[in-house]
């Protein structure tokens, strides 16, 4: 598909001054904008959480109801990895080492999917062309939902506000059983080709998923029995994906951020104002969400500035929040999650039910 052009003649003294004003930020207080020990030992204490959460399900759990429990904790333990842990790696912010990003990037296999599918959805083309139809494949789940104007509008997408949760859920199963396989078979990701894949990665796909069937059922179901590990497994990957599925919702599918389209396969606007205007902020300021969401409450900043480790988003808002004052540039937040969520909901059902 033909890549899109942004308009970088517009707004180029907002987007120096951003850079320069973030950048005086880290210099001036003489820190590094990669983790830091408050990440490092995030990272410790989720592992570490996740083991003990595991060996609840192989040596605690005795009843049905303890050992879903278990999954469930240990699925929802797998999520904050993937939001504090893997997403920093992901984007080469965790640290100024390349391997330990890559090593921390690959917490996304541990989990069950593949990072290599992951940073070409998420990384390029979420990233570039954020709530751009047919570009974004974040907000591309036709036909069961409808996330942008111009996506067709289908029966069913009139209720899609009241079913949307349990399929977030369920959409985590969809990639890791036919997702994954559809995008390693087909060597598409969204829009983009992959490059061909190295003898390397034929054998990390594989393997990946191997070690999730033996991880999460195989050695499972030899303490617990087959049929319990299996409903566990699913349980588990259900409540992974609706936690992880609001979460990244709740930044673009929202009243406040804009759905855009391209003329003629460009954006009038320079790329750092197109983030701005797609992308919204929630519970700033809660240092619980902050900490378990890996700063992903703070998708503004994360957005305009990837690179960075999201435990100095909190620091650096402030800093955004100004430089767009200044420039008249609307800077989108909800207050609470509450808010955040409740705006999702009217904006998915307006969508739904208008043209």
């Amino acid at each position: 598909m033909k890549p899109i052009q942004f308009n970088f003649n517009t707004s180029k003294e907002f987007y120096n001054e951003l850079k320069t004003k973030v950048k005086d930020h880290f210099e001036t207080n003489n820190i590094s904008d990669k983790g830091n020990r408050h990440l490092y030992s995030k990272t410790i204490i989720l592992f570490v959480a996740w083991i003990a959460a595991y060996s609840l399900i192989l040596f605690v759990a005795q009843s049905l109801r303890a050992v879903i429990g278990s999954y469930i904790l240990f699925g929802l333990i797998g999520g904050l990895i993937g939001f504090n842990v893997m997403h920093d790696g992901g984007h080469g912010g965790y640290s100024k080492k390349k391997w330990l990003n890559q090593l921390m990037g690959y917490s996304m296999n541990l989990l069950g999917s593949h990072l290599s599918f992951w940073q070409m959805q998420h990384n390029v083309l979420h990233h570039t062309y954020t709530n751009i139809d047919q570009y974004d494949d974040d907000i591309d789940s036709r036909p069961i939902f409808r996330f942008h104007p111009d996506q067709q509008r289908k029966p069913i997408h009139r209720f899609q506000h009241l079913y949307f949760l349990p399929l977030y859920g369920l959409g985590i199963i969809a990639m890791m059983f036919y997702g994954d396989y559809k995008r390693y078979f087909t060597r598409k990701v969204g829009s983009m080709k992959l490059k061909k894949l190295s003898l390397g990665q034929h054998s990390l796909f594989r393997g990946t998923k191997v070690a999730m069937i033996a991880i999460y059922f195989l050695i499972p179901a030899l303490f617990v029995g087959r049929w319990q590990a299996l409903l566990g497994m699913f349980i588990m990957f259900f409540a992974m994906g609706v936690v992880l599925n609001t979460v990244f919702q709740l930044a673009h599918v929202l009243e406040k951020t804009q759905m855009k389209s391209h003329i003629d396969f460009r954006i009038p606007e320079h790329r750092i104002v197109h983030e701005l205007q797609t992308t919204a902020n929630f519970a700033m300021g809660n240092k619980v969400r902050t900490w378990l969401l890996g700063g992903l409450n703070y998708q503004v900043e994360h957005h305009l500035f990837s690179h960075i480790s999201h435990v100095h988003y909190p620091k650096i808002a402030p800093i955004v929040q100004e430089v767009c004052a200044k420039y008249g540039i609307t800077y989108n937040s909800y207050k609470t999650i509450t808010q955040a969520f409740i705006s999702h909901i009217r904006q998915i059902k307006y969508l739904g039910q208008h043209n």
